[in-house]
């Protein structure tokens, strides 16, 4: 296999993509020799940006390692390049607008090229500016909700969706997500993965390893491995979200399996639950936009929600195999299911990244002080009671109202534990 380099990508570019123009050198930038913010955090693949001047575009290369060395215990699969590439052709063909372009994948050296699109921000980096972006909601909601519908078993043949199922196994690549997502352990000695000030250690023991908890995580995580109903990206977060003001695109697709419909919903709600709470820690420019910020966080949470349900029904209504449609109280059964489990997934997606061994850049830019502490103790005291409570919500918005509470959650369930 031939490794990529900046000095062997022209050359190999010559071969398969000729209509570039080479009479002058290409721009080549390795990812990774940037900061954070340019290329992001992910550590998987060997990734090259590469520009004529007119033509842009991303190459990516596997290897049975990640870039920065081994970072897990079991080898990654060379195939899992051409599994994100399939991925990427049959959700661009339903949602084209979200979707980077496609340009050609080489089984022979494991390298996908695709649309470079860092023309726009990578998410989690401007939300931790304090950003909004007023209609994203719709516009994620509307990626998610498309692609799960249409390539469900309610829109397609039987046949089809198992056939879908087996081609995006995909089981080392979900190896990384199947336990890291929903198990916490813990003994005297350990620090769960972030330092915490000792008087905090029996407060965060008590959250992490609740009985209650752990038994609704080991529930959650059959419901994740055994609930294939669609095909999921399983690794939507704001560092795999690009977007400005009018354009959104997705990347990173080469977790996608056949998944629960929740899951990619709870996994990105996650996101904007650690915003909302960092956002009491971090600095703004005023009280008032502080404010402003949170309440952005508390109404994508919801909207997030109800325009997934709205877009989803609406293509259920009109592309649902005949056998599923006007069937009394099944779209209110979906929903309400919906609802319980998207809680489920964002409790204990949070819970790995509050307590594992990789905590968001939203908690770790506050430095390692109290204030991270707090903030890492309050997601923590959501994602319990959201967990434990979640058959009990009757709506979205009572869901981020309880949100909206957390500074009184936290102050009553530290007075009880001290």
């Amino acid at each position: 296999m031939l490794q990529l380099t900046k000095e062997n990508i022209t050359a190999y570019l010559k071969e398969r993509m000729p209509s570039m123009d080479f009479s002058r050198p290409l721009d080549i930038y390795m990812v990774g020799e940037g900061s954070l913010e340019e290329d992001g955090d992910g550590f998987i693949n060997f990734i090259y940006k590469v520009s004529d001047g007119k033509t842009k575009l991303i190459l990516k290369q596997g290897d049975v390692h990640g870039r920065v060395g081994k970072t897990q215990e079991f080898d990654l699969p060379l195939n899992r390049g051409k599994l994100e590439y399939d991925s990427m052709k049959i959700r661009g063909a339903i949602v084209p607008q979200y979707v980077p372009k496609l340009y050609f994948y080489d089984d022979e050296n494991c390298v996908m090229a695709v649309e470079d699109v860092s023309r726009l921000k990578i998410m989690r980096f401007q939300l931790n500016k304090n950003i909004i972006y007023p209609g994203f909601a719709t516009k994620i909601a509307e990626f998610m909700a498309k692609t799960h519908f249409y390539t469900s078993e309610y829109y397609l043949s039987t046949k089809m969706f198992r056939d879908l199922t087996v081609h995006f196994m995909n089981h080392k690549m979900r190896n990384v997500m199947d336990d890291i997502l929903f198990i916490s352990t813990a003994d005297q000695e350990q620090d769960f993965g972030v330092i915490i000030e000792p008087e905090f250690v029996p407060f965060v023991k008590k959250l992490v390893l609740d009985p209650q908890v752990v038994e609704a995580r080991y529930e959650l995580k059959r419901k994740y491995i055994t609930n294939g109903e669609t095909f999921v990206h399983a690794d939507l977060h704001t560092s795999n979200i690009m977007l400005d003001e009018k354009e959104m695109k997705v990347i990173d697709m080469e977790y996608t399996f056949c998944g629960p419909f929740a899951s990619d919903l709870g996994y990105l709600e996650s996101n904007f639950l650690s915003q909302y709470i960092c956002a009491t820690y971090r600095s703004f420019e005023s009280e008032e936009k502080r404010a402003e910020f949170k309440q952005w966080c508390l109404i994508t949470m919801r909207d997030i929600f109800e325009e997934y349900c709205r877009i989803f029904f609406e293509c259920f209504e009109k592309d649902a195999k005949k056998q599923y449609r006007g069937v009394p109280g099944l779209k209110e059964s979906i929903k309400k299911q919906l609802l319980s489990d998207v809680i489920g997934f964002t409790a204990t997606a949070s819970f790995n990244r509050a307590c594992g061994f990789s905590t968001l850049i939203e908690y770790n830019e506050l430095g390692k002080g109290r204030e991270r502490m707090e903030a890492l103790c309050s997601t923590m005291i959501f994602d319990r009671t959201s967990l434990l409570r979640r058959d009990t919500y009757r709506s979205a918005q009572e869901w981020v109202d309880e949100l909206a509470s957390i500074e009184d959650l936290f102050r009553t369930f530290r007075a009880a534990e001290f």
